[in-house]
């Protein structure tokens, strides 16, 4: 999957310079749009352990068994995962050098697992076009960088766990949550994330590595526009030109 960059122009000039971590909020402020034909959530295809996506909910879930996406009708119990009820359609700052897919309707997909995996594995190549960073959101809904509410996650969560590896292994990556429109800006948007957490830079094997980022004291009441994301720098790692997997992300 590939996403054509429609951040405003005065926007993306503020992109374009400096080092992933350091602008990350800022690229948040941005907007990117899908074109028709774009990613489509699936249900594990079996290779994990799958999920009944009923029970994310308290009174229904935000996923019919289509794996079409609609809106929350509740706040969303914990645990979940992030592949049922958010769309990586936030491309950041170099989107034509990005792409990225979970296997649905014939795209590339996982080759291994992660152990004992749900939810969705997703393949995520970059090359850069000429940018010195590249990153991607996992937003809700798609393509929300703060002009409609977030997902509404009951309180309470500690940590987001994931797993990912490098496809030859030494990529220098960097994953988040949170700091989409945070804090609000009125030219972007009157919602936003309340909160914006981070691993550190992670240097990726070729085997599954389990990762944590830490929730705690993190408030999100407001709704989440910004379940999780990756980003990395062309200048780390030789990662100009970099495959990874991503699987079994999970809001605990």
């Amino acid at each position: 999957m590939k996403l054509h960059d429609s951040r405003p122009s005065n926007l993306r000039a503020d992109l374009q310079v400096g080092p992933p971590v350091a602008i990350l909020l800022l690229a948040a402020a941005g907007c990117a749009s899908s074109p028709s034909g774009g990613y489509t959530p699936v249900q594990d295809s079996g290779a994990g352990t799958g999920h009944d996506s009923a029970s994310t909910a308290d009174t229904g879930s935000a996923q019919d068994s289509g794996g079409t996406q609609e809106t929350a009708a509740s706040t969303l119990a914990l645990p979940l995962y992030v592949s049922d009820q958010f769309i990586p359609s936030g491309f950041m700052n170099d989107p034509t050098g990005i792409s990225l897919s979970s296997g649905a309707n014939g795209s590339a997909q996982c080759p291994t697992r992660a152990p004992n995996a749900g939810g969705d594995c997703f393949v995520v190549s970059w090359t850069s076009t000429g940018a010195a960073w590249a990153g991607v959101y996992w937003q809700y809904p798609s393509n929300n960088w703060g002009t409609e509410p977030g997902l509404p996650i009951a309180p309470g969560a500690k940590q987001i766990t994931f797993y990912a590896r490098g496809d030859v292994g030494g990529e220098v990556v960097q994953f988040k949550a949170g700091g989409i429109n945070d804090p609000v800006s009125s030219t972007v948007g009157t919602y936003g994330d309340g909160f914006a957490v981070s691993s550190a830079v992670e240097t990726l094997t070729t085997s599954w590595q389990p990762y944590t980022i830490s929730l705690q004291g993190t408030a999100y009441a407001s709704g989440v526009l910004g379940g999780f994301c990756w980003v990395a720098s062309a200048v780390d790692g030789g990662n100009s030109s970099i495959k990874f997997y991503v699987d079994d992300v999970q809001w605990q």
